[in-house]
């Protein structure tokens, strides 16, 4: 990482005084972006395959043979295997959407950083600087995707096969698959604005820690149901050796943010 002493360079400019950088708030199309690079299409590929998953379990039902559960096991494994596969094609999709964010959280940076100081780090950032930050952001959001299609098989494996039991209506059973499909999304929307926040809070701490600022002052969401301890955080400044419990965006769903401050004082 290219090591700046932003202090310094400020100080040499005769500027005496504490200098706050004015925090970057993503927008929602990053959120957004994610969920349509990512998440959409895996909750897409479920909601394709139930077709298929219920006319095996209405043959199972009219049949009542032994081996028609495993008629609708096949099916259910089939989307599966049709996840991984897909996983595949996405994964650089997902890269992309990592390489936007940092683009633009660069830009926004820099911009910040230019107007509180006036001066210009355009030349000296690169993405190198923070790909490691970034990596790791895109393999959680490989995991988290897994996890929510393996919860969606779950909930479609439970459905039918206790509907087999139970001797359950079709009908019925596709409400419920339905439902399964639903959650996934709702909570896929979820995932896709807190991961969006994970990473450029991220990217704040290094960019901050990269310019040889030691200080920042948290800036709360200003979310309607606030974490209580987060609230009372609201303007306090910290360090990052001696940080609070939790930083900025770090617990789910988390929208605080960190402001730079530069005491030159």
């Amino acid at each position: 990482m290219t090591e700046i002493d932003l202090p310094k360079l400020v100080r040499a400019r005769g500027i005496r005084r504490t200098i706050t950088i004015r925090p970057i708030m993503p927008p929602r199309t990053l959120a957004k972006e994610l969920l349509n690079a990512l998440y959409a299409p895996s909750i897409r590929m479920w909601a394709a395959g139930l077709d298929r998953i219920l006319a095996a379990y209405e043959q199972t039902l009219s049949q009542l043979t032994t081996d028609s559960p495993a008629d609708i096991d096949r099916e259910i494994g089939a989307s599966a295997s049709a996840f991984d596969r897909l996983l595949l094609v996405l994964t650089p999709a997902l890269r992309n959407w990592g390489v936007r964010v940092e683009r633009w959280h660069r830009g926004r940076w820099i911009a910040n950083v230019l107007s509180a100081t006036s001066i210009d780090l355009g030349t000296m950032l690169t993405i190198g600087d923070v790909e490691e930050t970034v990596d790791v952001v895109i393999r959680r959001n490989v995991s988290l995707v897994r996890d929510v299609s393996e919860q969606a098989r779950g909930r479609i494996a439970d459905a039918v096969f206790r509907g087999v039991q139970q001797r359950t209506p079709v009908r019925e059973v596709a409400k419920e698959l339905r439902e399964a499909v639903e959650m996934g999304r709702q909570r896929s929307i979820r995932i896709a604005a807190d991961q969006a926040t994970k990473l450029t809070t991220a990217l704040d701490t290094e960019r901050m820690k990269q310019a040889g600022i030691e200080k920042w002052e948290w800036k709360h969401s200003g979310k309607l149901h606030p974490r209580q301890q987060h609230l009372a955080r609201d303007g306090k400044v910290y360090t990052f050796d001696d940080p609070p419990a939790d930083m900025p965006g770090d617990l789910p769903f988390c929208g605080c943010r960190k402001l730079a401050v530069i005491e030159l004082d």
